[in-house]
């Protein structure tokens, strides 16, 4: 399974991207992805969840999930995120920064 995230807006604007390959983490934390994935119930999302009212300094996240039997990509406005996608948004926004900081050879 790969996970590709980007986050983009904001107050400062300041994009931040991360692909994972789930199948190459640690078990415990391919476990922990795949469950928030599972939570957020991915698959089930529309296309895009926007917010009634737009918001210049906040965040719109694409999120695209393949696995060997199907892909989807969910666009979403921060103000339309659903409390179960929170937490996925969270880890993943967390791993893109990490990814950042350990240089150009480990993230995307």
């Amino acid at each position: 399974m790969r996970v590709h995230f980007k986050r983009s807006g904001g107050f400062a604007g300041m994009p931040l991207s991360v692909t994972v390959d789930v199948d190459t983490l640690a078990p415990a934390d391919s476990q922990h992805l795949r469950d928030l994935i599972d939570a957020a119930s991915f698959f089930s999302l529309p296309a895009r969840l926007t917010a009634p009212v737009p918001g210049g300094d906040r965040f719109h996240y694409t999120l695209a999930i393949e696995t060997a039997e199907r892909q989807h990509a969910v666009e979403i406005h921060e103000a339309a995120t659903p409390p179960a996608v929170r937490p996925l948004l969270e880890w993943l926004t967390s791993a893109a920064r990490a990814r950042r900081g350990a240089g150009p050879r480990t993230g995307s």
